[in-house]
């Protein structure tokens, strides 16, 4: 893990109770290091369109398009299609990236 820490020059570890997880906050470590590398590796099978829809959201906070209701909504509308389009209150992981999208948001308003 640290091996991919080092390659990435981005992020941090922690250590839960049954893994270790390497998170990356910062809006443009993801906009210039985590996306441009799944880019180049790209992820495969049906994650394939979530990636392409979470890139387009990092766009879109880049550009502050996340400050406008109408940019907002898309960014709702965005996160609604993705993994298979079902309810996403409902899919596992949706605290996560809620989560990770509003970090996004706050950091870009700081900028």
């Amino acid at each position: 893990m640290i091996s991919i820490l080092e390659f990435l020059g981005c992020g941090n570890i922690y250590k839960s109770r049954e893994a270790l997880n390497l998170v990356v906050r910062k809006l443009d470590d993801i906009a210039h290091r985590i996306v441009p590398l799944f880019k180049i590796y790209p992820v495969l099978g049906v994650k394939a369109q979530d990636f392409e829809d979470f890139s387009t959201v990092v766009k879109m906070i880049k550009a502050k398009k996340h400050l406008t209701e109408e940019g907002l909504e898309e960014i709702i509308q965005i996160k609604g299609g993705m993994n298979k389009g079902r309810i996403f209150s409902e899919v596992e992981g949706a605290p996560e990236f809620n989560r990770i999208i509003l970090s996004l948001a706050a950091e870009a308003t700081q900028s």
